[in-house]
C-alpha cells in the first residue's frame, strides 16, 4: 500500500493532491463515487439510495441466475468482478490517505511581539 501511495503521489500534480484531500473530506461525494463505480461491477438491486454502498453486500446471486453460461465461466465472471471490486477497494483506501498536511508551529518566544 505505501508503495501505492508513494507512485501514486509522484503522478499527481499538486493541485490534483488538494481536490484529492478535498475529496476524502467531502463524505457525500465519496459515497456518490463509489456507488458509480460499483453500479458497473455489481448493481443488482444491492446499491440504494437509502444506504451506503458496501463492497461486501452479496452480489453473486445474480451470477447464480440459470443461464447458458457453464459453472466455469461462471466463476471467471465472479473471480473477475472479484478483482474489480477488490482494486476499487485499494483505491478507496489510498484515498483516505489523503490528508490535509500539518503545519508544524515552532516554538513561539515570549520576546517576540504578538501579531495584531
Amino acid at each position: 500500500m505505501e508503495q501505492l501511495l508513494f507512485n501514486l503521489k509522484k503522478v499527481l500534480t499538486e493541485n490534483e493532491k488538494q481536490k484529492l484531500i478535498a475529496l476524502n473530506k467531502d463524505e457525500v461525494s465519496k459515497s456518490a463515487l463509489k456507488k458509480l463505480f460499483l453500479v458497473e461491477l455489481y448493481y443488482n438491486g444491492t446499491l440504494s439510495d437509502e444506504a451506503p454502498a458496501n463492497l461486501l453486500t452479496n452480489f453473486t446471486l445474480s451470477l447464480a441466475v440459470p443461464s447458458a453460461d457453464s459453472d466455469e465461466v461462471v466463476g471467471k465472471k465472479l473471480r473477475a468482478r472479484w478483482e474489480g471490486i477488490n482494486a476499487l477497494q485499494t483505491g478507496l483506501d489510498l484515498l483516505a490517505r489523503f490528508l490535509p498536511e500539518k503545519k508544524e508551529e515552532g516554538i513561539k518566544s515570549p520576546f517576540v511581539p504578538k501579531s495584531v
